[in-house]
């Protein structure tokens, strides 16, 4: 269960939503422990994300919903799915704030004006970089997810969130060490703007909640 979180990476808590985005959006992750990428389809206030290499073997993913403040994880191989709330993660955030430094730095990335944001954290031996819009409100956070992958997940995850209150959308985060080696970076490779249909958030047909999976694994049992 805990690597199949993991795959949640990519998107989890967009802490404030602006004009609606419609489209697919694609992530790349990388760190220490793994590298992976992922498509994000986003319509409204709901978002679900199909990771290009399953976590620790387990076939799922998530929709999160930020009208009903609730995480759906859906396990294919099972045919089950189970909800959990995401207020616990915002709460996280929100302690011991990250404070990034916006420079004068200004580069193209994906067609959008980017601003560099940046922080050294000397009793971490640890420096973040940033790149970052106000151009385009895509409605989703890719990055806060990683807060599940130790300190630098974590230090990824406040950044987001600082960028996110101050208007701008992080379109790539790194962390580095003292010797310039990349620890995680985590990175917006392409943003299409399109329709998606409504059906792909909805929850499979003939999936059971679960407590209702388990119910049932257990008459089998007896």
């Amino acid at each position: 269960m805990k690597r199949f979180l993991v795959a949640l990476s990519f998107i989890l808590m967009a802490s404030f939503f602006a004009s609606a985005f419609e489209g697919i959006v694609t992530v790349e992750f990388f760190s220490k422990e793994m590298t992976n990428s992922g498509k994000v389809y986003i319509k409204d206030v709901k978002m679900k994300l199909i990771p290009q290499n399953q976590i620790g073997g387990t076939n799922g993913y998530p929709i999160i919903d930020f009208s009903s403040q609730r995480a759906i994880f859906v396990f294919i191989d099972n045919k089950y799915y189970m909800t959990l709330p995401l207020d616990s993660m915002i709460k996280n955030l929100e302690e011991d704030p990250l404070t990034l430094i916006e420079s004068s730095d200004v580069s193209e990335v994906l067609g959008y004006k980017a601003k560099r944001f940046y922080q050294s954290l000397k009793d971490k031996n640890l420096t973040v970089d940033a790149w970052a819009t106000d151009e385009e409100k895509l409605n989703l956070n890719p990055f806060v997810g990683v807060q599940r992958l130790g300190d630098e997940g974590i230090i990824v995850s406040k950044a987001a969130h600082f960028l996110y209150k101050k208007g701008f959308t992080p379109l790539k985060i790194v962390v580095k060490d003292n010797k310039g080696n990349e620890i995680i970076k985590v990175e917006v490779k392409s943003v299409t703007k399109t329709e998606v249909k409504s059906k792909e958030f909805e929850i499979p047909s003939g999936y059971k909640s679960l407590s209702e999976y388990i119910k049932e694994k257990n008459k089998k049992l007896r």
